[in-house]
């Protein structure tokens, strides 16, 4: 497997000529993660990879990352050895989206599927759920939710033919992954049952409307009061947590809260589901982002390609302490040559501790990928 590489801002032609430098093989496509505040106009970019023959593959994000520094423009570009051409599944924003145009993957072996999505989508867990319905244990999944920071969705996932909103996008990678899913949020108030919820909507906790509670509990923990101007801000610190017997929470990050005093979350909340208000310490999340990357590591010590997936929101409340993440996730790389990229994402997508593919918020996932020969 090659290395990634990271390309600056820069004019279509310019970005045409690196990507061509980067060695591909026949069967291996290129894989862009472009940041949000990059200059490249996108679809132009496309274009001119499919006129050069090139296979390309993506999302844009609110960041990137390449080696222990993250970036807000510019693009990670990679090269992947690939199965089959990309799968695009559109019309996530209805449940009525079909999966009967995927491949068959191969059984004797564990294939990686990367997940890219519009993390802004209403639908990603019953995408996910039926993914694995078809697929099962047969491939590993790891990835993550593309689109804006600002919360304005549109198009963000793209393959050279075209760039889709309401959708998803899977890279069918001829690698075997293992997987390092970490958080360190913990315990602040709860339980509370979720009586109603709509899909990624919180209406009521313990047949009270959700924002009603969350505000006061939030309040008498800050001191502030949440509204619609400094919601996000506050709210960052405090997510929910979806509890599972004898596992970790999943964690939903509020984002605002509807007019009629529901919780709007990045990723679907389970009607009945128990949820607890969590918090954080900076220094519990660095930890664990390190742990997840020893355990992802534990079992392919020789892993020739490290991808991390890291919620854009933990980098909003560590804010200048972020390089200490990812500062601590180098110093168990297997040797000081050994690159890392990935990610800043609107929700992270992994295998998790059930056996299922699970949509997480707030949460570092990080695969170690070996080839498959």
């Amino acid at each position: 497997m090659s290395q990634a590489a990271y390309f600056s801002d820069a004019d279509v032609p310019t970005l045409v000529s690196q990507i061509k430098q980067l060695a591909r093989t026949e069967n291996e496509s290129v894989l862009l993660f472009i940041a949000e505040h990059s200059t490249v106009d996108v679809k132009a970019l496309l274009a001119a990879l499919k006129q050069e023959d090139i296979p390309a593959a993506g999302g844009v994000f609110p960041g990137i990352i390449y080696g222990n520094q993250r970036y807000e423009t510019g693009m990670v570009a990679d090269v992947l050895p690939v199965l089959f051409k990309p799968s695009v599944v559109t019309g996530l924003n209805t449940s009525n989206f079909a999966l009967s145009s995927l491949p068959n993957t191969p059984k004797d072996q564990k294939y990686t599927a990367l997940i890219l999505v519009d993390g802004l989508t209403q639908n990603i867990a019953l995408f996910l759920d039926r993914l694995f319905r078809k697929y099962g244990n047969s491939v590993r999944y790891i990835g993550g939710g593309a689109g804006s920071l600002s919360f304005q969705q549109k198009p963000c996932v793209f393959d050279t033919e075209g760039i889709y909103q309401d959708a998803a996008l899977i890279i069918w990678v001829k690698a075997t992954t293992t997987l390092g899913v970490q958080h360190g949020w913990k315990h602040l108030h709860g339980p509370f049952v979720a009586n109603k919820t709509t899909r990624n909507v919180v209406h009521q906790l313990n047949n009270q409307p959700a924002f009603q509670i969350y505000n006061e509990l939030i309040q008498r923990k800050t001191g502030t009061a949440l509204t619609k101007e400094n919601f996000f801000s506050i709210a960052k610190k405090y997510p929910l947590g979806i509890f599972h017997p004898g596992m970790d929470y999943i964690v939903r990050d509020p984002i605002t809260f509807t007019d009629d005093n529901g919780l709007v979350c990045v990723g679907e909340v389970p009607t009945n589901s128990m949820i607890y208000i969590l918090k954080g310490e900076k220094q519990d999340l660095v930890d664990h982002a390190q742990k997840a990357t020893t355990e992802a590591l534990k079992n392919t010590p020789a892993a020739e390609r490290i991808f991390v997936v890291d919620c854009i929101s933990r980098v909003l409340y560590l804010e200048e302490d972020f390089n200490e993440e990812l500062n601590a996730v180098h110093a168990v790389l297997p040797n000081e040559s050994t690159r890392l990229s990935g990610v800043l994402t609107l929700g992270e997508i992994a295998s998790f501790k059930t056996g299922r593919v699970e949509f997480f918020n707030k949460t570092f996932v990080v695969g170690a990928l070996q080839n498959v020969s």
